[in-house]
């Protein structure tokens, strides 16, 4: 029962939070469309990150075993030299 409770108010305060940022965006929807663009770029770049670490990663793996394991051609991920 208690966590039901505990899920209950979870979700209400869900809803005012949701009813928050609503009025905001009607009140003031240019800069509500600025923050999502920011928000969009700020994850974007950090799947770019995400993305950066990998391709060090596969490198690595690549120079240790430059077979890449069974004798296949190594990707380049469309780099050009």
């Amino acid at each position: 029962m208690l966590a039901f409770l505990k899920n209950l108010a979870g979700v209400k305060l869900d809803s005012a939070a949701q009813a928050g940022v609503e009025a905001l965006v009607r009140w003031d929807p240019k800069s509500a469309s600025e923050a999502e663009l920011r928000t969009m770029e700020q994850n974007l770049d950090a799947l770019g990150q995400e993305v950066a670490l990998a391709r060090q990663g596969y490198d690595r793996e690549e120079r240790s075993d430059p077979q890449g394991g069974g004798g296949k051609e190594p990707h380049d991920f469309g780099r050009h030299a």
